[in-house]
């Protein structure tokens, strides 16, 4: 507990203990380090067999499955566990209560030395299978990651693995099994094949699956093809219609716009909150020896954390509130959206129509009539040409406006950060004068209006009016000054948390002013009048995070979705049942009473479990959203003492004995009969 806890190493806790025995280092203590590594090696196998149930199967510990030792998820889908019979037959508005969400990714940081041979997965198949694989095409269309463009580096040499290949539920974060794989190199298609198909082989063939991984807009390509490939142990036949591919949510926006158009998590149907990012966990570097065994057990601890601690969230439902204001086009958003979900060959509704020209599209049109002049042979006014006079004002604009952001965030406390100001005001002042040459060239009459303005003492580079064409209006001065709708708040106290959340209002402030300041030369273009300008004012009530409370309310439990997961835990406490009531015929008979307690154990733990997570999620659903929320320290402190107890009972030594068959534990026949 100390080491999946506290992530304690062996040697750590090793250490202490040799402290505590001896600490003056007068007297030299024999070293059991190695011995007492094999021992907690060999413990934590035995505990894993144990609480698998293993010892309860007539076959024994050889009769252990694939991926038998792990949680599972209680709340995934499982047509033979926790699915009504006429799941399949369910109409399409709740086919997403069947849905499968398996996240995949890499994790960069576990590096194995190359000292033996050892993998996560089967080693010999998986092993055979990557030797007999040396043509697959891994060359990247999608400018969105690195990962397939990894190559070979000196970081690498000396490594049998470089990484490591993992599968998790993406809704409720659980080490899926069989679902880990050695990278040697990088991502490659081979490694990352084998270990979906192994971790799909322990979930119905009928389900719809939703995959979310990085690159998926690559390795999804030919993936129903590879999967065919495979050897015999993992071998998988998927169906197109049934797998949907999204990247996570945290790595769409770095994708290209196809990929944002057609893999994004929020635009599949059924999908929620999920964001496809809980496998983002760094892991130490290890070496090979216990490598699996203490991947197994933190997966282990992981999803067992999971399991008895698993909250319902909550939903907001702000989608009634905007249905209603939308009303006469949801009909019509509909309609779309069900066609393209059932032909995926028609228009994408989430795909945004672009209207008009950006920045850079004028820009282009702009130089390619100059290069067009300047084939006909005009002449140019000056070295830099008119389209290059614009963008040089515009990025002038856009460095006043970073520049004062900047200021005001340093304090100029000290030499250094005084230095960075003064450096910040000087290149702004030289492009000042740089732009002052070129506008005596192109807007002579700017520099006669600037000439007229009366310059405060002391006025700053970034004070200095730029001259924009928009602000030499005659109306301009009959506007209303724009910096009177924001508000300004100066009473923040100068601590590290304030100066965050103050670096952060200082960002959004800087693209407000991005915004406003356009918006603003195009009001003064057309002389006042609002109606001619097509962009929408932005107020202040306008910013808002997405997920302020105040513009909707917590009222629906999302949890109810995934009402499964008690009907998963009844199961397993059925099954435990089943093993109690069986292993007299199936066992020694001085082994009976200590595996018959330990079964009932287990069963009345998962039925606690689910009788608990049925009273959160029922009351959360049924509760609103100003009454009290249902008191469960009661129901958590029950679960935890259940779950004491039955770890307390499963030390009982004629239990742990009983795996090892060393120890006659009749004795303790009455004191663990249920």
């Amino acid at each position: 507990m100390q080491n999946l806890q506290g992530k304690v190493t062996l040697y750590d806790y090793y250490s202490a203990l040799q402290k505590l025995t001896n600490n003056s280092s007068r007297r030299r203590l024999l070293s059991r380090y190695k011995e007492f590594v094999r021992m907690k090696r060999e413990y934590a196998h035995l505990k894993s067999l144990k609480r698998a149930g293993c010892a309860h199967n007539p076959s024994g510990v050889s009769g252990t499955k694939r991926g038998e030792l792990t949680i599972v998820c209680p709340a995934c889908p499982d047509p033979e566990v926790n699915l009504p019979r006429d799941w399949e037959s369910a109409p399409s508005e709740r086919r997403f209560l069947y849905t499968l969400f398996i996240a995949l990714d890499a994790c960069f940081w576990l590096k194995r030395r190359m000292v033996s041979s050892g993998y996560f997965v089967e080693a010999e198949p998986f092993q055979q299978y990557l030797l007999s694989v040396t043509d697959q095409k891994e060359m990247s269309t999608c400018s969105g990651l690195a990962a397939l463009d990894y190559a070979n580096s000196k970081f690498s040499r000396g490594y049998a693995a470089t990484r490591v290949c993992l599968g998790v539920c993406a809704q409720h974060e659980f080490i899926q099994p069989n679902s880990a794989a050695d990278l040697q190199v990088r991502e490659r298609y081979a490694n990352m094949d084998y270990m979906f198909a192994s971790l799909m082989w322990h979930h119905g063939r009928n389900l719809s699956v939703v995959v979310s991984y990085d690159i998926v807009c690559q390795w999804s390509k030919s993936l129903l093809q590879r999967v065919k490939t495979l050897p015999p142990l993992v071998h998988l036949d998927l169906v197109s219609t049934m797998v949907c591919f999204a990247v996570p949510k945290l790595h769409i926006h770095s994708h290209m716009k196809h990929c944002q158009h057609n893999y994004f998590l929020n635009y599949l149907p059924g999908v929620g909150c999920t964001d496809g990012e809980g496998i983002e966990r760094p892991i130490r570097v290890m070496g090979p020896g216990a490598c699996i065994e203490t991947l197994n057990d933190h997966w282990g601890h992981r999803n067992w954390q999971k399991t008895v601690r698993l909250e319902c969230e909550l939903q907001k439902a702000s989608f009634k509130v905007f249905s209603e204001q939308q009303g006469a086009r949801v009909d019509g958003w509909k309609r779309m959206i069900m066609d393209f979900e059932c032909d995926s060959s028609k228009p994408n509704p989430y795909t945004v129509a672009y209207a008009g020209l950006s920045k850079h599209d004028v820009q282009l049109q702009f130089s390619q009539e100059e290069a067009a002049e300047a084939s006909r042979g005009v002449p140019s006014l000056h070295n830099v040409t008119q389209s290059g006079f614009i963008a040089e004002v515009l990025d002038i604009e856009e460095q006043q406006l970073k520049t004062c952001a900047i200021i005001r965030q340093k304090t100029a406390e000290t030499a250094v950060q005084a230095s960075e100001i003064l450096e910040l005001r000087t290149k702004l002042t030289w492009s000042l004068g740089r732009l002052y040459i070129m506008q005596a060239v192109y807007l002579p009459m700017v520099l006669t209006s600037l000439g007229q303005r009366a310059v405060p003492d002391g006025e700053e580079a970034k004070m200095v009016p730029i001259g924009l064409p928009s602000s030499l209006s005659l109306d301009a001065q009959a506007l209303c000054d724009q910096r009177l709708d924001w508000n300004a708040r100066h009473q923040a106290a100068n601590t590290r948390t304030q100066m965050l959340i103050q670096r952060n209002e200082d960002k959004i402030a800087l693209q407000v002013r991005k915004y406003q300041a356009p918006w603003t030369a195009l009001k003064m273009l057309a002389n006042g009048d609002e109606s001619k300008i097509k962009w929408c004012l932005l107020h202040q009530e306008d910013i808002r995070c997405m997920e302020d409370p105040d513009m909707t309310k917590k009222k629906e439990s999302w949890a109810r979705v995934c009402a499964v997961g008690r009907r998963s835990l009844q199961h397993r406490g059925q099954q435990w049942e089943k093993q109690a009531t069986t292993v007299h015929h199936q066992s020694r008979p001085d082994y009976t009473n200590g595996l018959t307690a330990y079964a009932y154990s287990q069963a009345d733990l998962l039925y606690l479990l689910a009788d608990s997570f049925e009273a959160n999620w029922t009351t959360n659903a049924s509760i609103s959203e100003d009454a009290d929320d249902v008191d469960k320290e009661d129901l958590q402190a029950e679960i935890d003492s259940a779950t004491v107890e039955a770890e307390e009972d499963g030390e009982d030594e004629g239990w742990t004995l009983a795996y090892t068959q060393c120890i006659d534990p009749t004795a303790l026949a009455e004191e663990t009969t249920p």
